[in-house]
């Protein structure tokens, strides 16, 4: 398969805060992996229940899980805590791979500090590692490192006993593919050559701690940015061009802390998760305003779309909770206890499984979905 099919069957459910809704249940009729049949109620049902199926312990700081669409595998990205290693150590973070028949460890790859993970192709995952200054391509067949890119230009100086000055953060994939653009705690974008893994240019600061990315289309890039401490939260509409350059097309200074976002199945329109001001925006792509705004409490951090659309999930890190947030009522239906600070947050392409990490406590909860017929149902 081609990156382009790819891009068109698989790339668009991984629903995060940086990609968009495509033909995602085209990828799932032509071929999952062998659990996914056993969930056969329509993704368009209604959530009744997550059942808590198993704790999975991992390493320390985990970060972020993924699913892959036809691999019963999980991939977890750990920063690893506060161990002092030396500047070029591969240590103390991590990749994870966990199976999701017997939920073993399959696979560690050493990684400075794992922070995000994103699936690109059937064969390759991309991993940031914040205190590398690198994004990491990743073959998952032969479980190698390919590429190792680095997110900033030579003339930039790390800090002192240090290989970063950038902190990569989100990474997410321009549609066409040709693009790989990266978010910073401590400076602006990276945009790299994804095909070729070659860093074209860095877009300086334009806020403060560029997190969340989303593209509405082929060139205007919707960034969520944190602003605490160093500044006000904000949301970010950027035109990329093909070159690589940006620039501002309109900011909608919220306060609090943008943080993340995700694309709804309705046309034009994202959710938005604002961590300090606790609360979940209905968000235009548009002009980049806010519809309507939800109150959920906890220090909303990722969230993910459920794959039949209705459904958001939200990890409160404030509360140690996982909010079930039903968008058409726009109310939060259920609060499910996690271990301790929940942050990282997936649901697999089936619909079948919820991913969950709890970052202080060196683990991962996964859940599966039951779902019942829609109360709308005749």
């Amino acid at each position: 398969m081609n990156p382009s099919q790819y891009k068109r069957l698989y790339q668009p459910i991984y629903r995060k805060v940086f990609l968009q809704p495509g033909l995602w249940l085209m990828a799932l009729m032509v071929g999952c992996v062998s659990i996914s049949h056993q969930n056969a109620t329509p993704l368009s049902a209604e959530v009744r229940q997550l059942r808590l199926v198993k704790r999975i312990q991992t390493e320390e700081q985990p970060k972020q899980v993924c699913f892959h669409p036809d691999r019963p595998e999980m991939y977890v990205t750990n920063l690893g805590g506060s161990k002092s290693v030396g500047m070029d150590a591969l240590e103390p973070g991590s990749l994870q791979i966990f199976s999701l028949t017997d939920f073993q460890l399959l696979h560690r790859e050493p990684a400075r500090t794992g922070v995000e993970c994103l699936l690109t192709a059937p064969d390759t995952l991309l991993y940031s590692d914040m205190f590398r200054d690198e994004i990491v391509y990743f073959k998952l067949s032969t479980r190698q490192v390919t590429q190792r890119v680095p997110v900033k230009e030579e003339t930039f100086q790390n800090y002192p006993g240090t290989r970063y000055r950038f902190m990569p953060k989100i990474m997410i994939l321009s549609p066409d593919e040709k693009l790989l653009i990266v978010s910073h705690w401590l400076w602006g974008l990276s945009i790299i050559d994804y095909p070729s893994a070659r860093l074209i240019r860095s877009v300086p600061k334009f806020c403060e701690h560029p997190r969340g990315m989303l593209f509405s289309d082929n060139n205007t890039l919707h960034v969520m940015c944190y602003g605490v401490p160093d500044g006000e939260g904000q949301m970010v509409r950027l035109r990329v061009n093909a070159d690589g350059s940006t620039e501002v097309i309109s900011r909608n200074v919220t306060g609090g802390s943008p943080r993340h976002i995700v694309a709804s199945d309705q046309p034009g329109i994202a959710y938005v998760s604002n961590l300090n001001s606790d609360r979940i925006y209905e968000y235009r792509l548009s002009d980049g305003g806010i519809q309507r705004e939800l109150i959920t409490g906890g220090q909303p951090n990722t969230i993910v779309l459920d794959r039949g659309g209705r459904y958001l999930y939200a990890s409160l890190r404030g509360r140690d909770e996982l909010a079930v947030i039903d968008t058409r009522e726009w109310k939060v239906t259920e609060r499910i206890h996690t271990g301790k600070y929940p942050t990282g947050l997936d649901v697999s392409p089936d619909g079948r499984w919820l991913a969950i990490t709890n970052f202080n406590e060196a683990s991962m909860d996964l859940y599966e979905i039951i779902r019942g017929p829609s109360s709308e149902s005749p």
